[in-house]
């Protein structure tokens, strides 16, 4: 099994010896061990068992389509919307708020304050530009994802079955 050192540049590549080092195993398992990445192929299936979220990373404007989607169906607040999006990607909590107060100030969505339990939650609506954003963005994602889908040859795939 192999180890490729990723946060120090220049250290050799290290070698896991599972009978001298079981503590690095479990840590590299349980995602903690972040000096060392495992490239074991059998990780990578048991990371894909535990993992159902998308494994690319989304830039900023396929975030704010996410973003806009969500609160396209109903006005909600930053908790919920953070939650829905954070079951299907891969992203922090702390990584949304930035999106939302970005969209808010571009005049995409707009907020208000609802009294709940002595304090106030913060719900998001989609404004008629943010409208018109997010149908830009389907439509670009459509073309992009057919595009992505030619070179990883997806339609030979679909069209086998």
């Amino acid at each position: 099994i192999g180890f490729e050192n990723v946060n120090r540049p220049n250290t050799e590549k290290k070698r896991f010896n599972k009978t001298r080092d079981s503590r690095c195993l479990q840590d590299c398992e349980s995602a903690k061990h972040e000096a060392i990445r495992c490239i074991d192929p059998t990780k990578i299936e048991k990371y894909k068992e535990r993992n159902d979220r998308m494994t690319y990373q989304l830039t900023a404007p396929l975030l704010d389509a996410c973003v806009l989607g969500v609160v396209e169906k109903e006005d909600v607040y930053g908790y919920t919307l953070t939650q829905r999006v954070m079951d299907v990607v891969d992203i922090s909590e702390s990584t949304l708020y930035p999106v939302l107060r970005r969209l808010q100030k571009s005049g995409l969505l707009e907020t208000y304050d609802v009294p709940y339990q002595g304090r106030n939650r913060r719900y998001y609506r989609i404004t008629p530009p943010g409208r018109e954003q997010l149908g830009f963005f389907r439509s670009e994602w459509i073309t992009y994802k057919d595009n992505i889908d030619l070179l990883l040859g997806v339609n030979k795939l679909l069209t086998a079955n």
